[in-house]
């Protein structure tokens, strides 16, 4: 009885592994998917991301609550 009850234990036992790492890989290539998308959105508002300088202090360049940032706001690096 006790061989037949060891057989049947590690048998549950092998199946609910087997039916726990089927159902964790669909969640992994989902992941990986996601993960994907992620950086090529990221890699592609870098690249059409316009770049501005704040160059010397004659102007307001940005203002907001609490600061204020001085110099001509312009679209290539200052000299």
């Amino acid at each position: 009885m006790t061989k037949l009850t060891f057989l049947i234990i590690s048998s549950l036992i092998a199946l609910t592994s087997f039916l726990f790492v089927n159902n964790n890989k669909d969640k992994e290539l989902d992941l990986t998917k996601l993960a994907l998308e992620n950086i090529e959105a990221l890699a592609n508002s870098e690249s059409e991301t316009d770049h501005y300088w704040c160059c010397g202090n004659t102007d307001t360049c940005a203002s907001g609550p609490g600061y204020e940032i001085k110099g001509k706001l312009q679209d290539k690096p200052c000299k």
